[in-house]
């Protein structure tokens, strides 16, 4: 009499594996004998044929006269990804800040950079370049306390202007829940 197999493993020994291992491991062992078997049919299955060679292209005929053709459209011309300013357009750039207290200044740079088109607008009416260097004092709840212009403004106007932009921006708190400090540099260019 002939003994019945599962997955080609003997029903006793399945049996048994299942009873004194644990009837985990043997499904276990079923299983993975049922997928390899799948796998070995898979691979037995015929190849999809491969996709056709692409069509020939058209050459043109040595002897024949070539045929005008008419003016293909030119493609438009992708923009930059980073548009440029037109001439003459104000260009402020934010250098790294430079913070005491435990403030990040990463996060003081963020803020400011968010402001570049208020700070943009003070700066329109504005003919000169040149650097401008702020302290902003941050109070424990993240207030500005106070701004100033560190050293010789080349503009005041344009000064006075970028402090009061500054002066609304709100900081996240100082991890230490003390003032800190902030000094940021602000690069005022036109193109």
């Amino acid at each position: 009499m002939r003994q019945r197999e599962y997955g080609g493993v003997p029903w006793y020994l399945l049996f048994a594996l299942t009873t004194s291992i644990g009837a985990g491991v043997g499904t276990y062992v079923v299983l993975h004998k049922r997928e390899l078997r799948l796998a070995e049919e898979r691979a037995r299955a015929p190849k999809p044929p491969p996709p056709p060679p692409p069509a020939p292209t058209p050459t043109a005929d040595p002897i024949a006269e070539p045929t005008p053709e008419a003016p293909t459209p030119e493609a438009p011309t992708p923009e930059p990804s980073t548009p440029e300013a037109p001439a003459g357009m104000p260009m402020i750039t934010v250098n790294e800040a430079i913070t005491m207290g435990a403030v990040d200044s990463v996060h003081v740079e963020l803020r400011i950079n968010g402001q570049k088109d208020a700070i943009g607008k003070c700066y329109a009416t504005v003919a000169s370049t040149g650097t401008l260097v702020f302290s902003v004092s941050i109070g424990a709840t993240g207030r500005v306390i106070g701004v100033s212009v560190v050293g010789e403004a080349f503009d005041t106007k344009l000064g006075t202007c970028v402090s009061d932009v500054l002066k609304k921006i709100r900081f996240t708190a100082p991890s230490d829940a003390s003032p800190a400090e902030a000094t940021i540099p602000i690069v005022f260019n036109r193109n």
